[in-house]
């Protein structure tokens, strides 16, 4: 379980992949829109506090297969602090 201040991550350390994030939406939250949306992979901390190899941008470069994200975006709109993490 990776706990971040604004949600959860469960992470399985073998296939080096989230199996669900979890975070609380609430409808005051969805109708604000503040934050800008910046286009930045980084691996997360938390993954290398657990010795565990984390997943780094270069890792998809070639493969055909995308990042993506973990949760909608505009989820997290509502706080700049919240969008970035």
């Amino acid at each position: 379980l990776l706990d971040h201040y604004w949600f959860r991550i469960h992470y399985d350390l073998n296939a080096r992949l989230a199996r669900l994030v979890e975070y609380e939406l609430t409808r005051e939250n969805l109708l604000r829109s503040e934050a800008l949306r910046r286009n930045r992979f980084f691996s997360d901390p938390l993954i290398d506090l657990l010795q565990s190899i984390p997943v780094a941008p270069s890792d998809y470069s070639g493969s055909g297969f995308d990042r993506g994200h973990l949760a909608p975006a505009a989820d997290f709109a509502f706080s700049q602090s919240a969008s970035d993490q």
